[in-house]
């Protein structure tokens, strides 16, 4: 009687112990796909600033060259002479 009751619990602990591993796997999985997607999508959303590319013009004389800002704020493209 003593080694049955003994299976029986040792098969319940087993069983016990499986089940509780793959829930924290469940869980843990969720939560680093969930952390995965917010932060991919964090950075999607993100709008950076507004960058100036300076551009040099080409003048009549070799030493006057201006210097051209050109960037796009969004909304349309900047140009500043």
């Amino acid at each position: 009687m003593k080694r049955i009751l003994f299976a029986v619990l040792s098969i319940a602990l087993a069983g016990f112990a499986l089940a509780s591993f793959a829930a924290v796997s469940v869980i843990a999985f969720a939560a680093i796909a969930s952390l995965t997607l917010w932060a991919s999508a964090k950075a999607m959303l993100q709008r950076s600033a507004p960058q100036p590319a300076y551009v040099r013009t080409e003048s009549r004389t070799p030493h006057d060259q201006r210097i051209t800002r050109v960037w796009n704020d969004g909304r349309g493209t900047i140009i500043d002479m």
